[in-house]
């Protein structure tokens, strides 16, 4: 009689065990894809848990901008296992390559939720039920997602994966058949799923105890808060160390547009700045060129030949940072645009150029 009492104790507490993990409920998940299992940490299943999902066909008809429900199994308030909640996805794939199917970058997100999914809980639920407001904790969460018009229309597989907060560091993947209408293919335009804690895909690790703030979740994105009264706060953070790089391919930055010379006269002015030396310069030493090589120059150009550009130059006060500040432009003196190709400016810009040089720099030898 004992021995039998036992054997039914060890049976529930089997079955309680077997049924405190939780899975997605809608979309209907495929058959094989949807254990309550976390996927295997060395990724040898992801994804979808080893399932060939490649060439599915038929699931749930979603048109571009309808609304579609997220909910999960309750298991008659059995599935408790929400682990102090955390953050999850809503990733596609077109792909019919089974090899590629295990590259993240084959999936693409629609859906991300920080946080307060599937639940706002310090650890597991005593029962899992729905919640009824958005204000409740130690509930299941539901949520609904856009159908973004970037979709292709047909076959696709969808999956939901999640991050929870408590307990081992843990990748789970649902996944489910659906068929798209109404989108306008620009399916690359969306992220890359974000992976981690799987040695052979993203070894890439999330904190215990920290919602995962995807580096890149998309731009269709919920960040839940959590209400008030809960029994634990989780805080965002972004997954650090090796192998993350942020959930597949930011959006490229913003180009701005290169800078552009003021022109408030009629000649465009020309403003050069000599950024202050790092290092104190030595002294000056004053080099000239031998009259035989200034023979050799050519002579000015016609000045029929060149603009008739005004230039000026203007000599500013040194700033207070040791350095030197010099400003060309067309305001003060003006010279003919035929001097700046005269033999005499070449020479200046020669013994310029070298007045600077360190003492230890040997002169270039000139040959007449």
């Amino acid at each position: 009689m004992l021995s039998k009492t036992l054997l039914t104790a060890a049976a529930a507490t089997l079955f309680a065990s077997a049924n405190a993990h939780l899975f997605i409920q809608t979309p209907q998940p495929i058959p094989g894809t949807a254990p309550k299992d976390p996927l295997d940490p060395s990724g040898s299943n992801f994804p979808c848990h080893g399932v060939d999902v490649s060439g599915m066909e038929g699931g749930t008809k979603m048109a571009a901008g309808s609304m579609q429900p997220l909910t999960f199994d309750l298991g008659g308030g059995a599935n408790t296992a929400v682990h102090g909640g955390g953050s999850c996805q809503v990733s596609i794939t077109y792909e019919t390559d089974a090899a590629k199917l295990k590259q993240p970058s084959s999936w693409k997100v629609i859906y991300s939720v920080m946080g307060g999914c599937p639940a706002f809980a310090a650890g597991n639920l005593a029962t899992s039920t729905d919640c009824t407001s958005g204000s409740e904790n130690e509930c299941m969460n539901t949520f609904k997602f856009k159908v973004p018009e970037e979709v292709k229309n047909g076959n696709a597989v969808l999956a939901w994966t999640w991050f929870n907060n408590v307990g081992n560091r843990e990748m789970y993947m649902n996944c489910a058949a659906v068929t798209f209408s109404g989108g306008k293919d620009k399916i690359d335009t969306l992220p890359n799923m974000f992976v981690a804690n799987l040695a052979a895909v993203d070894s890439c690790p999330t904190t215990e105890s920290m919602n995962v703030q995807f580096p890149n979740p998309g731009k269709y994105v919920t960040t839940m808060e959590t209400p008030a009264g809960a029994q634990k706060t989780f805080a965002l953070a972004v997954p650090t160390g090796a192998g993350c790089s942020g959930g597949g391919d930011a959006p490229a930055p913003t180009q701005l547009p290169a800078p552009q010379l003021p022109a408030s006269t009629p000649a465009a002015r020309a403003v050069l700045l000599l950024q202050p030396p790092l290092l104190p310069l030595p002294p000056p030493r004053l080099r000239l060129l031998p009259l035989s090589l200034l023979l050799q120059l050519p002579p000015p150009l016609p000045l029929r030949l060149l603009p008739q550009a005004p230039l000026g130059l203007a000599v500013t006060a040194p700033p207070a940072a040791p350095g030197i500040g010099v400003r060309a432009a067309a305001e003060r003196v003006s010279f003919s645009a035929s001097f700046l190709f005269s033999p005499l400016l070449i020479s200046c810009i020669y013994i310029a150029s070298h007045s600077f040089a360190s003492p230890n720099t040997p002169f270039p030898t000139l040959r007449e």
